[in-house]
């Protein structure tokens, strides 16, 4: 049975793809997401990925950027995915 994809998994996916990080792990984490599986622990560790960051980095403020917007989308994803369980009870 495929999964289907909801709006905010959607916009994670467009969110991963436009992050500053390796080609190779932004791949593996879209793979996860379009398998239908995002959960909490890919989120943080894609959030942890993000949050590393050297000392002298020009690109931190676009990281945090990224991370709140990050934050966010996660965030209406759990609610999301919350009210489709509490509705099949």
């Amino acid at each position: 049975m495929a999964h289907h994809l909801g709006q905010e998994e959607r916009l994670i996916l467009n969110l991963v793809e436009r992050l500053p990080l390796a080609e190779d792990e932004k791949n593996a984490w879209l793979e996860r997401i379009r398998n239908g599986e995002m959960s909490n622990e890919l989120a943080d560790e894609i959030r942890q990925k993000l949050a590393e960051h050297t000392e002298g980095d020009e690109k931190a403020g676009v990281r945090a950027r990224y991370m709140s917007e990050l934050t966010n989308l996660v965030r209406r994803w759990g609610l999301n995915s919350q009210s489709k369980n509490f509705s099949r009870r």
